[in-house]
């Protein structure tokens, strides 16, 4: 089963977000060789419940789902959907 990805640019284009079914990813293309960052789903407290990428203007936090991350993929806010509490 092919997955697709959602990905979008900060309005000022410091940053690159996206998620796939197993991944959230942040790009940084301005560092010296470009910067990735990968998180896996399966550790956060709730995957993302649909594909659906947002950001913030300065690119600092960006939406996935139903849950907030900084640039770091340190989720900031979100919630666990009922039934799915671990």
């Amino acid at each position: 089963m092919k997955s697709a990805i959602k990905a979008l640019a900060s309005s000022i284009d410091w940053y690159i977000y996206g998620t796939v079914d197993s991944f959230v990813f942040s790009y940084d293309p301005f560092g010296r060789l470009g910067f990735l960052m990968i998180r896996g789903t399966d550790n956060l407290v709730a995957s993302p419940l649909f594909q659906q990428v947002s950001a913030s203007d300065d690119g600092s936090y960006f939406m996935a789902g139903q849950l907030l991350f900084d640039n770091r993929l340190t989720v900031r806010a979100g919630g666990c959907p009922i039934g799915r509490r671990k």
